[in-house]
C-alpha cells in the first residue's frame, strides 16, 4: 500500500528514492514494485516507478510533439532532443532519460542529437526543392572555393533547405561559414594529397594557388584534413 501510494501520490517517482525513503527493508520495497508491476498497477522504466495513466499520457505527449515537429518540417532528420526536453521541462532528468529509452525500445530512435520514428525517411518538401537545387548549384560554380554560408542561407527557407542538404550528407560543413559538396570535398582532399606525393610537404599558399582556392576556404579545409589525421602539420608546411 505504501508504495502504490507513493506512486499514485506524484505519478512518477525514482525507485532509488522508494527504496531509501522507508522504513520498510530494501528487498521488501523491491519485491512490492515487482509485485504492483506484475498486477500492472504501476510501470517501471529505468529508475522510474510510474502510474501507468501518467505514463501514457507523458508517453503520448512525447509523441506528439515529435510527429509534430516532423510533419511542420519532414525534411528534418528528426526532433532535436534539446527542444523536447525544453517541452517537458516539467519532468526530472530521471523521468526524461526513462521515457527516452521507453520510446526507443519501440518505434523511436535516437539519431545523434535528435529523436525521430523509426519508419521517418526526410523528404525535403516540393516548395523547397528549387532552393536546395539553387545552394547545389552555387557550391558548383567553383567548386574549391565556393561563396560563405550567409550567401547561402539568407531566410529561413534556404535554411531548411541548407540544413537538410548537409543533414543528407551531400553538403559538407568544414567550418561555421564554410560548406562544400561532398563531391568537391572529396576531390579537393586528393588533390591534395596527389600535390603532397608528388612535390612534398606543402605550405598553405602552395595548395591554395594549385587548387585555385581562397586563404579562407583553404585553412579551416587543411585543418579539417588534420583533425581526420589525413595530412599532418609540420611548422609551416
Amino acid at each position: 500500500l505504501w508504495v502504490r501510494s507513493e506512486v499514485g501520490l506524484r505519478g512518477f517517482a525514482p525507485i532509488p528514492g522508494v527504496l531509501d525513503q522507508s522504513h520498510f527493508g530494501r528487498s521488501e520495497i523491491a519485491d512490492a514494485l515487482l509485485d504492483l508491476q506484475r498486477h500492472k498497477e504501476i510501470v517501471i522504466h529505468e529508475k522510474i516507478a510510474a502510474n501507468p495513466a501518467n505514463w501514457q499520457a507523458l508517453r503520448d505527449r512525447a509523441t506528439s510533439f515529435i510527429d509534430n515537429a516532423l510533419s511542420k518540417n519532414p525534411e528534418r532528420v528528426g526532433y532535436n532532443l534539446s527542444d523536447l526536453r525544453a517541452a517537458l521541462r516539467d519532468k526530472s532528468t530521471d523521468v526524461f532519460e526513462a521515457l527516452m529509452a521507453d520510446l526507443c525500445s519501440s518505434d523511436f530512435v535516437r539519431k545523434e542529437s535528435a529523436i525521430t520514428r523509426r519508419s521517418h525517411r526526410p523528404v525535403l518538401p516540393a516548395k523547397l526543392q528549387p532552393l536546395a537545387e539553387k545552394i547545389h548549384e552555387n557550391l558548383s560554380r567553383k567548386p574549391f572555393d565556393p561563396p560563405p554560408r550567409r550567401e547561402l542561407e539568407r531566410d529561413p527557407e534556404e535554411q531548411r533547405a541548407l540544413k537538410f542538404l548537409i543533414e543528407s550528407g551531400k553538403v559538407i560543413e568544414i567550418s561555421s561559414d564554410v560548406l562544400l559538396l561532398r563531391e568537391n570535398f572529396e576531390r579537393m582532399k586528393s588533390a591534395i594529397a596527389d600535390f603532397i606525393s608528388k612535390k612534398g610537404p606543402a605550405t598553405v599558399s602552395e595548395l591554395r594557388q594549385a587548387l585555385e582556392s581562397s586563404r579562407r576556404m583553404i585553412v579551416p579545409f587543411l585543418e579539417r584534413l588534420d583533425r581526420e589525421g589525413f595530412t599532418r602539420r609540420v611548422g609551416d608546411v
